[in-house]
């Protein structure tokens, strides 16, 4: 069975690629968001939640995404539970037909992946 910090790390690896990263301005101080627009076509915007509460986050993009869905994945530290498959944490949420941005809840101490990669399966 993986420790739970395997799932983050997961995650992060399998939706970063390589392409450009864009640092981007967070709604507060304990919160970090960068993006990557990776070099096959698909974008990728990380959010992490440093804060001891849920944090409401708008990812707006300068150009149009074209109504493509973000399929997100949280790896939150008080509701990971570790299995013994090894299975990678499924999208749980979609932000369908996106094209300048949409709006989130991160809970605390979390980290919410967004991507336009089609996932395997979602919640």
């Amino acid at each position: 069975t993986p420790l739970p910090a395997w799932y983050s790390v997961s995650l992060l690896t399998r939706y970063i690629g390589e392409g450009n990263v864009y640092a981007c301005e967070g709604p507060e101080y304990a919160v970090y968001v960068s993006a990557i627009k990776r070099n096959d076509g698909e974008t990728t915007v990380v959010v992490t939640n440093y804060d001891l509460t849920e944090a409401n986050v708008n990812i707006n993009f300068e150009k149009s995404m074209g109504g493509k869905n973000f399929y997100r994945y949280i790896y939150d530290t008080t509701t990971i539970q570790p299995m013994s498959s090894h299975e990678m944490i499924a999208a749980d949420a979609v932000a369908e037909k996106v094209t300048k941005g949409f709006c989130d809840t991160i809970p605390p101490g979390a980290v919410a992946i967004y991507t336009t990669e089609k996932p395997d399966f979602v919640k």
